[in-house]
């Protein structure tokens, strides 16, 4: 399943033996973020293991995209599940750590 949401952000959907990967590309920022969310809300609930968000085609990342991330985390850790970040840019993780957020996630 593959998708453009506004302002230029692409999201493909695959699933893997025991994960779903989301692939995001273009820029996660406060344009995108909300749909983001809504994207992954479903998949969270319906697939509660690991949720695999796919960084390296992100161009550009803000603080309202990071919380998206944060938010995904959270969710699925409430479900019993988790969410690694593939290919993080450093810039998003200096953002997780500044924000004290890092270890919600796992790193691959």
């Amino acid at each position: 399943m593959a998708g453009v949401l506004d302002a230029g952000l692409t999201i493909q959907v695959s699933r893997e033996t025991e994960a779903v990967r989301v692939t995001l590309a273009g820029t996660l920022d406060s344009e995108t973020a909300a749909q983001v969310r809504s994207q992954l809300k479903p998949m969270l609930r319906d697939s509660p293991g690991t949720l695999l968000i796919d960084l390296d085609g992100v161009s550009y990342v803000d603080r309202p995209g990071v919380d998206a991330l944060v938010h995904a985390a959270r969710v699925a850790h409430r479900l019993g599940g988790r969410v690694a970040l593939v290919h993080c840019p450093d810039q998003v993780h200096r953002m997780l750590a500044a924000l004290g957020r890092d270890r919600l996630f796992t790193y691959q």
